[in-house]
């Protein structure tokens, strides 16, 4: 989020410092970048977050099977998955 609002304030402070005229057509098409820019941005980091959440279930449930392992305790469900 912070990239993308990094670019408007360099887009604004550029059309304010060297006094270009922004055309209608140039506003749609800057608009358009900084969206793909932001939805990039999103995806990108639902993906890490997702992918930092399954290592964690996966480190998670490689620590419970390493106990398993250790102290032969399987929750009393003799290795099958426990009934809800």
């Amino acid at each position: 989020m912070g990239n993308c609002v990094k670019r408007v304030v360099v887009i604004i402070a550029a059309v304010i410092f060297f006094q270009n005229p922004v055309s209608p057509i140039n506003g749609v098409g800057t608009a358009v970048a900084l969206a793909g820019v932001y939805g990039y941005t999103r995806v990108k980091r639902a993906e890490t977050a997702a992918a930092k959440q399954k290592a964690q279930l996966v480190a998670d449930v490689g620590v419970a099977e390493t106990n398993e392992e250790v102290t032969g305790v399987d929750g009393g469900t003799g290795g099958r998955a426990a009934p809800n």
